[in-house]
């Protein structure tokens, strides 16, 4: 198991462990607010062939390849230049109190595959090795952010959501390199 340092942003403080199984990546982040203000965590991502955007998965995230790192990451993501869509993804949300915690343990199929509720996955091809990074989106209390938020009951539990979020709203943190792993490349 690979432990990072704690990343403070200026309203939280991040940190991450992962240990690479045989066929899978365990990941742990924990996040503390240190703000005076509620913070809404974009950690919620929809279930694969779930049956409603609010069938989330804690296994669910967005993996975005780079040239030399992969980011694990529960962010909002901007559309793509090149797709066309009718409505952007805003994954569900956790609301953390001034103060409070939040932690959750996620575990990947190895060797990781690049996705996006935008970008599929690619056709598998020899995986490459990269250096881990874990990222996560936020968006701090503000009376723009709290007309956007809403908390609604559904088959699936309560979950804080908004039909639209501005990207320019969010801020993001990150915390690595944890480990390398393998990770698919169309490349």
């Amino acid at each position: 198991m690979i432990a990072q340092p704690s990343i403070t942003a200026t309203d939280c403080l991040l940190s991450a462990t992962a240990n690479q199984l045989a066929n899978a990546l365990h990941l742990h982040y924990e996040v503390v607010n240190t703000s005076d203000k509620p913070l809404y965590l974009f950690n919620k991502l929809a279930r694969v062939g779930g049956k409603s955007v609010f069938d989330t998965d804690p296994n669910a995230t967005n993996i975005l390849l780079y040239a030399n790192h992969v980011a694990v990451s529960k962010t909002l993501v901007p559309v793509p230049d090149d797709k066309e869509v009718e409505r952007e993804y805003v994954p569900g949300l956790t609301r953390i109190a001034p103060g409070g915690k939040f932690a959750e343990t996620m575990q990947l199929q190895c060797p990781l595959s690049p996705f996006t509720w935008y970008e599929g996955r690619p056709m598998k091809s020899a995986p490459v090795s990269r250096a881990l990074f874990f990222e996560l989106g936020y968006a701090v209390a503000s009376e723009e952010v709290e007309n956007l938020v809403q908390l609604l009951s559904t088959p699936y539990g309560e979950i804080y959501t908004a039909n639209w979020f501005p990207l320019q709203l969010q801020k993001r943190v990150s915390t690595g390199p944890l480990l390398d792993v393998s990770v698919f490349s169309a490349r």
